[in-house]
């Protein structure tokens, strides 16, 4: 791993290990369920954050470099790794975005005007 990759990796795990145990103590002090769900959502997050560079770092480095290598046998080998990788991402759902649900509009009715006494309902 790069010196750069390393050091933002290693330092947005930090920061996950803290949210972790933010969450344990939520969980023993017994705080509401959806806050503890949304917490569990903000760590994941994080942590794709964290795959992601770390994906981005291999393919920069190490699959760059048995690419430049020209040996086929070792290009095979990456590229293969890579694509299971990505594979189980996708299978795992965790390579789609998420997109929030829409909320459905309720069409209102127009109001029907009532008629009034002695006179015929309009069409």
């Amino acid at each position: 791993m790069r010196v750069h990759a390393k050091a933002t990796s290693l330092k947005r795990l930090k920061r996950i290990e803290g949210q972790v145990r933010g969450l344990a103590r939520m969980v023993e002090d017994d705080r509401y369920c959806i806050d503890i769900v949304t917490q569990i959502g903000a760590v994941r997050a994080a942590l794709r954050k964290v795959e992601e560079e770390v994906l981005r770092d291999h393919v920069g480095h190490c699959v760059e470099g048995a690419i430049a290598s020209g040996n086929k046998s070792q290009q095979r080998r990456k590229i293969t790794e890579l694509m299971n990788v990505v594979g189980r991402r996708t299978a795992d759902g965790e390579g789609k975005q998420k997109v929030a649900p829409r909320r459905e509009r309720r069409r209102r009715e127009p109001k029907r005007r009532q008629p009034s006494a002695g006179r015929a309902p309009q069409p």
